[in-house]
């Protein structure tokens, strides 16, 4: 029989997440190896490297990725949203919250998992090896590094405050050995926010070491490209503009934009790779990801009736007004009437970023899964973030240079607009808005930039839930659940952190 690893994952977790184990390591179920003889070949590293990917397609959409849009002023909930999401959207969840507690549980088990093979790579005996394999080794070592990077970055942004300004503040618990234990004493405290970006910086510089696999447009794999996309978004978010921009700027020339209305229809329709730094590979049935989308349309083809749980803002709708025809708007958002509580409809605009790859759902399938290829990074955002990191370093030539090429591509027959000053960032803000919108970017785009959460005026006030409230719902920037609570078990299981909740829970 051929064996399967497993890494035991569960345990690793628990110790990670302070959660006390005791597992007899001696037996084992037939078919499964002890974690001592997981990584001795090329063979086990391979496999063991195919894991961590399925887990990155896993952890980089689905709830991490809506659940913090859902708590911004981009969505109401319809009439019938039943609370699905509501305790997010209410902003009313706690410690106890199951979206909060899942990021945190499942990033923190892909975690222990990354740790696992970059000790197990400095450990294995390589003498047999051939200088091939040894080489690709050390190239998947770097992939691990730059996903444990990338999983904090995305820990310190939910459960963190803004770095600028903060940066003595909570940061999270950065474990960088596989080592679980059930003993307390050896859990780890959150340290200060500064240190935990430190950390992500010195993996990212592992990953710039080791990875030296070439860019393309639409790669599957981890490539010196989305190296240095994440060194980019994370220098962005803590104010370190000139790296943002050495780093985002050669990726410019690397990976053009969409050249007709078709190209950029495919990007999401059957998930072309085109515009693409990474595209996570997928396939029908057994290698899907989560879905990006919430409900967004609600469709059901056999009695061609619209039941979304969330329908964007009229001022969202507004926003595609300003320069003509988009192409974003056209493809993205669709006229349909919705049918609510008591059978009542609506005539209103829906967001359709997100139809569903037909190649990744059942041949024939009337009704839609709403899954597409994850795409961590899209060379879109690299436009957005130099845009921003220029203008925030006083040159805002560039910055609008930035803001008026993508606008181009995307709004046929536009004509560059300079801006300056807080007029340009906001224009800035304003396009992440429509071209990021729904890919998870936009509640840490409001901590970045100090705005509050402001919903507006409905598309139509009674198709959504409670207009009276939601149509002035607001919440200031120092308002605590920006930041999201460590999961109360985690607090209740290590007594290092017991003191270290995030404010106000």
């Amino acid at each position: 029989m051929k064996k399967k690893i497993h890494l035991l994952t569960a345990i690793a977790a628990a110790a990670l997440l302070g959660a006390a184990a005791s597992c007899s390591l001696d037996k084992f179920p037939e078919g499964t190896i002890g974690i001592e003889n997981a990584f001795l070949t090329m063979e086990d590293a391979d496999r063991l490297r195919d894991g961590l990917y399925i887990v990155f397609r896993a952890n980089a959409a689905g709830s991490t990725t809506y659940s913090p849009e859902l708590m911004t002023d981009l969505f109401h909930a319809t009439s019938s949203f039943g609370n699905r999401g509501g305790a997010m959207y209410n902003w009313i969840f706690t410690a106890d919250d199951a979206d909060a507690d899942a990021m945190w549980a499942n990033y923190y088990s892909a975690i222990a998992n990354i740790n696992f093979f970059i000790d197990g790579a400095a450990k294995v005996d390589r003498s047999s090896w051939s200088e091939e394999d040894s080489e690709t080794l050390d190239i998947w070592t770097g992939e691990a590094y730059f996903l444990r990077a990338w999983y904090y970055f995305r820990l310190a942004e939910r459960y963190c405050l803004a770095y600028n300004g903060n940066e003595g503040s909570f940061g999270i618990p950065y474990s960088k050995v596989y080592s679980p234990s059930s003993d307390q004493s050896t859990y780890m405290k959150r340290g200060t926010l500064q240190e935990t970006y430190s950390n992500i910086i010195q993996d990212l510089d592992s990953a710039t070491a080791l990875v030296t696999t070439r860019g393309s447009v639409g790669s599957i794999w981890i490539t010196e490209d989305a190296v240095d996309a994440l060194r980019a978004r994370v220098a962005l978010s803590m104010g370190d503009y000139a790296t943002a921009i050495a780093m985002a700027s050669p990726l410019i020339e690397e990976y053009p934009l969409a050249a007709s209305a078709d190209e950029f229809r495919q990007i999401w329709s059957v998930d072309s790779g085109k515009e693409c730094i990474l595209q996570l590979d997928a396939a029908y049935p057994d290698a899907l990801p989560s879905s990006y989308s919430y409900n967004y349309t609600g469709y059901n083809a056999l009695t061609g009736i619209y039941t979304p749980d969330y329908v964007p803002e009229q001022w969202v709708i507004d926003l595609f007004d300003d320069f003509g025809e988009d192409l974003r708007f056209t493809n993205w958002y669709l006229q349909a009437t919705i049918t609510m509580t008591g059978n009542a409809k609506y005539d209103l605009y829906l967001f359709n970023k997100f139809p569903g790859n037909p190649d990744l759902r059942e041949r024939g399938a009337s009704n839609s899964n709403y899954i597409h290829k994850v795409k961590p990074f899209r060379i879109a955002e690299m436009y957005l973030l130099l845009a921003e990191a220029y203008a925030r370093s006083a040159q805002e030539g560039p910055a609008n240079d930035m803001l008026s090429a993508l606008r181009r591509n995307r709004i046929p027959g536009y004509t560059a607009i300079t801006y300056s000053g807080e007029t340009l960032l906001n224009q800035i803000l304003e396009e992440r808005i429509r071209e990021l919108m729904g890919e998870g970017f936009y509640l840490d785009d409001l901590k970045r930039f100090g705005k509050p959460v402001e919903r507006r005026a409905a598309q139509q006030s009674g198709a959504i839930y409670l207009p009276g409230i939601n149509e002035q719902f607001y919440r200031g920037t120092q308002e605590n659940r920006f930041v999201w609570p460590i999961p109360q078990a985690e607090i209740d299981a290590n007594p290092n952190i017991a003191g270290q909740q995030n404010e106000g829970y």
